[in-house]
């Protein structure tokens, strides 16, 4: 006996079983189960500071799959120093308001479900 498990068949199961592994099981499949993977409270990697051609300061990171969000702080690198968050959707900001030769800090945590994350080593930065 040969049994099609494509995902039409796969979805009708579903749809009556409503994801129940009891209910799955009565159709006499096994239920494989994954293991998720617990959630990182690790910052973002890979701060760095990048100009466009207008010598616009951006302020990218590499991307955390799985984030709602970013906070960025800017500072002048003391721990009291810290500016007010801002939040950020995307993986990168384009700060306002700095100076050409402001010397600033910068650091990325990452919103999760679970929460904020740590932030990311300050990256200095002297403004162009």
């Amino acid at each position: 006996l040969e049994i099609d498990t494509g995902p039409l068949v796969v979805a009708i199961i579903r749809d009556v079983t409503a994801g129940s592994p009891t209910a799955v099981k009565q159709w006499g499949f096994e239920v494989a189960t994954r293991a998720s993977r617990p959630a990182s409270s690790d910052p973002p990697s890979g701060v760095r500071v990048e100009y466009t051609r207008d010598l616009k300061m951006v302020v990218k990171w590499d991307r955390v799959v799985g984030h709602v969000g970013y906070v960025v702080q800017i500072g002048d690198g003391t721990p009291q120093g810290w500016g007010q968050p801002i939040q950020c959707p995307k993986s990168r900001l384009t700060p306002v308001g700095l100076e050409p030769g402001q010397h600033v800090s910068i650091r990325v945590a990452v919103q999760r479900k679970e929460g904020l994350s740590a932030f990311s080593d300050p990256l200095a930065v002297v403004v162009r």
